[in-house]
Parts: structure tokens; sequence; C-alpha cells
């Protein structure tokens, strides 16, 4: 039976939710946001998001490992989405989000599937292997910059990938 990995999200005073069902970027710090409700201004930055992968249940597995995490597809005219993923496996502690230009979201977010793990867990790799397990955070931001048109931008996916053992 496979494991049960879920995304996680830190928010304001360090609060995690497991299981968030979306990744959507905002002028407010809250999981599963509707952008309707909360979008960010041509010029602005959204919120940074802090995400994580969480080991729900092994089910039968010895661990995973190995992540990799990407955005598919093209940004619209004037959106740069950036991340810590810059496959150093730094372990970023975690702070406040902020919706300022980002110190830990300072890359660009790959769009292809990286050629090796690009998150860890406590800053190297070697994987989750026990129930109730974090990787190492997830640090992304989306700029609006003077040339995004207005109103929804075209969406894109996450791709979160692991091995399991």
């Amino acid at each position: 039976m496979p494991a049960n990995v879920l995304i996680s999200e830190m928010n304001t005073g360090s609060v995690t939710t497991d299981n968030v069902t979306n990744i959507n970027y905002g002028s407010n710090d809250s999981y599963d946001l509707v952008i309707a409700t909360y979008p960010i201004n041509r010029g602005d930055y959204s919120f940074e998001k802090l995400n994580m992968y969480y080991l729900s249940n092994l089910s039968g597995s010895n661990s995973i490992d190995n992540f990799k995490v990407w955005l598919t597809g093209s940004a619209d005219t004037g959106i740069v989405h950036r991340s810590n993923l810059s496959g150093s496996l730094d372990n970023h502690a975690y702070h406040t989000p902020i919706n300022t230009v980002s110190t830990e979201a300072a890359v660009a977010v790959p769009t292809t599937e990286p050629p090796a793990e690009n998150i860890g867990k406590s800053g190297a790799t070697g994987g989750l292997n026990a129930n109730g397990q974090y990787s190492d955070i997830i640090y992304s931001q989306a700029e609006t910059q003077g040339s995004a048109n207005p109103g929804n931008q075209t969406s894109r996916d996450w791709y979160y990938q692991y091995d399991e053992q």
C-alpha cells in the first residue's frame, strides 16, 4: 500500500495546515486562498507561501525521499514566480510570511523536472521515515510587475514528486 503524503502550508504564527487544496497567491496570508477575495495589485508581491511535504502514514513503506518540486508552464506577462528551490537543500527556518520582496524565495521556480532533489529534510537528503514528519520549508512568492494584465492569470500546476522505498 502506498504511503500517504500530503502538502502542508505554514501561515502567520507558525500555524500548519495539512492537506491544503490549493497554493494560490494573494494579498492575504492564508491557506486555500480565494484569489478573487485577495487579489494582488499590479506592482505588488503576494504573501510568501510556505509549503512542505508531510508524511501522514508510511502504510508499509520504509521512507519517502528524492523530493523534486517544480511549477508547470510559463507565467503570464508581468508575473514572476520565485522560490528557494535552488537545489542546494538549505534548511530555511520559519519566519512570518511577508508581502514584500522575499529573501527566502529568491530564485526562479523550476518549470521542468529538476535533475536532482531540490528540497530536503534538515538541509540534507535522506527523506522522511516516520509518520508525522515534514520536509524542509518550500518558500515561494509571486510578483506582479507593471506590465501584468489585470484580472486572473493563467493557472499553473505545482508538481511534487518523491520516491517511495
